[in-house]
């Protein structure tokens, strides 16, 4: 178990009952150290909103990304998730970013978002969904480039607003979590469609934290009510 505070990270053997945590003495960013993301290897990432961003690997070293020249423009983040492929991606408030495994310098995709992506979702198919306030896009990935396959926003029947989560159920619907409520999106063909008490959804506010699918196909969307 992995918990993120301010200038710290802990790890917790609940089977041996031990535990150990990094600082910013180990080369922690400093900072609130949020949304966390297992690496491929056995690293795990973290986010500190204003600082920068930290790995800490599986022999137990810290490295982080803070500076301009590492690909860090402006420490504004929303989420990281470490692809299958061991790819480490970024949404902050320039877009989406990617970290080059040779030099470790985050970049952005030429083609890509270039506005703020307040979430992102990587799928099987080598393509990923990006959110921002005009909607959502889905994207091709092509090297080292991302290619727009479709938009949907307001023409499509979603509102603009802040978006905190996505994620796909097993039967390739898309759900969108954000500021004006749960949404539920068929793709082919295209149906965009609230989720509330019309479904059998109490009125909830949704907790800006990602979704999760479970092992049972089940998807958990936080909210502020639990």
């Amino acid at each position: 178990l992995w918990l993120g505070g301010t200038n710290s990270i802990t790890r917790m053997d609940l089977a041996q009952g031990k535990e150990r945590s990094w600082t910013t003495a180990d080369g922690l960013a400093p900072g609130l150290m949020e949304t966390p993301a297992a690496g491929k290897n056995g690293d795990v990432w973290f986010v500190a909103n204003g600082r920068g961003v930290s790995r800490i690997d599986a022999k137990g070293r810290v490295r982080s990304w803070q500076t301009a020249e590492q690909g860090i423009a402006v420490a504004d983040f929303e989420q990281i998730e470490v692809a299958p492929d061991g790819a480490v991606w970024l949404a902050d408030a320039l877009g989406l970013r990617i970290l080059d495994a040779s030099s470790e310098v985050f970049h952005s995709l030429p083609d890509g978002p270039q506005a703020r992506v307040s979430t992102f979702l990587l799928l099987p198919d080598q393509s990923v969904w990006t959110a921002g306030v005009d909607g959502l896009a889905h994207w091709a990935i092509e090297k080292n480039r991302l290619r727009r396959l479709q938009t949907i926003g307001a023409a499509e029947g979603l509102p603009a607003a802040e978006y905190f989560s996505m994620q796909v159920d097993q039967n390739g619907l898309l759900w969108v979590a954000g500021a004006r409520g749960l949404w539920r999106i068929a793709l082919d063909p295209l149906k965009v469609e609230l989720v509330d008490s019309r479904l059998g959804l109490p009125r909830l506010q949704y907790a800006t934290r990602p979704m999760m699918r479970l092992i049972d196909e089940r998807i958990v969307v936080p909210a502020t009510e639990g």
